[in-house]
């Protein structure tokens, strides 16, 4: 189980992710725990995916979602939901990320 959490900056919201991978299905299931109203129609509609398919803008579950849910482009949100699938299934080891303003 890899879990994180992703402050979303000036909005406010803090999102929590939990990402369990199965390696009997191949699949990573999400759990995601957030106040930000528009995120949370993302969550709603990806509760699972295949680690291999979010590593490309076309065929990711979480960025079609948040295309069609939130208008928001500049969200980290999806980002580190994509960053715990890749630490949950060990394609990816658990390093933090981060934007910084200088």
């Amino acid at each position: 189980m890899t879990k994180v959490n992703i402050n979303a900056g000036v909005c406010g919201y803090i999102s929590t992710v939990q990402a369990d991978f199965d390696k009997e299905s191949g699949l990573c299931s999400l759990k995601v725990d957030t106040k930000c109203p528009a995120f949370a129609k993302v969550a709603d509609k990806v509760h699972s995916v295949c680690p291999k398919e979010e590593f490309s803008w076309e065929s990711s579950q979480i960025h079609n979602a948040m295309r069609a849910n939130c208008s928001h482009t500049a969200c980290p949100v999806p980002a580190g939901m994509v960053k715990a699938v890749q630490v949950a299934c060990g394609m990816k080891p658990p390093v933090n990320a981060s934007i910084s303003f200088e």
